[in-house]
């Protein structure tokens, strides 16, 4: 591969991590990304059979991983989805649910699903894995606080799994909750 082959695929793939909202790209000579997720594991320590990088003679880790530029993607829609549950924007949460839900569903009946009673404060993804097909899980660490009875507010975390599905290339949340929100 020339320098400038290399270097325009480098730039793909830093581009390809931006708009997946990964920390950084690798990229080889077919062009596929693989990101990176929080901490020290990244997103091949994640995926089972993922191949082992290696260095070509430009010194640039070549991967080929599209499952990891996917897991990419998910983890964009997941925190998107949660910074508008956030800011209470209903409207802009009720966009990530899956096109069967929204369908069936108005947003002011999405809306109406939150009580005032819970204020989240930060969601935290904390692992994204592939179920079967085009189905994955999201586990979130969620700090929120919320009210009691005795009008005092308790604050607290705690892990929840969310259940996402790939339906014409995009990633939607589905509500377990709906017997609709299952559906692709």
């Amino acid at each position: 591969m020339s320098k400038q082959k290399a270097r325009s695929c480098v730039l793909v793939a830093v581009v390809l991590a931006f708009v997946a909202g990964c920390e950084r790209a690798e990229v080889g000579a077919e062009k596929k990304a693989v990101g990176r997720t929080e901490g020290p594991q990244d997103m091949r320590a994640q995926t089972k059979g993922a191949p082992s990088p290696a260095a070509d003679e430009s010194g640039i880790v070549v991967v080929f991983d599209e499952q990891a530029l996917e897991m990419c993607r998910l983890r964009e829609r997941v925190e998107q989805r949660w910074n508008a549950l956030i800011k209470r924007d209903f409207a802009a949460a009720y966009t990530y649910e899956t096109p069967a839900y929204r369908e069936e569903n108005s947003p002011e009946r999405f809306a109406a699903q939150f009580g005032a009673r819970v204020s989240w404060h930060m969601a935290t993804v904390k692992q994204l894995r592939y179920d079967r097909g085009d189905e994955a899980t999201a586990a979130i660490a969620l700090n929120y606080s919320f009210d009691l009875p005795t009008d005092e507010v308790a604050q607290t975390t705690s892990r929840i799994r969310e259940q996402w599905v790939r339906v014409d290339n995009e990633w939607w949340h589905r509500d377990n909750r709906s017997p609709l929100g299952g559906g692709k």
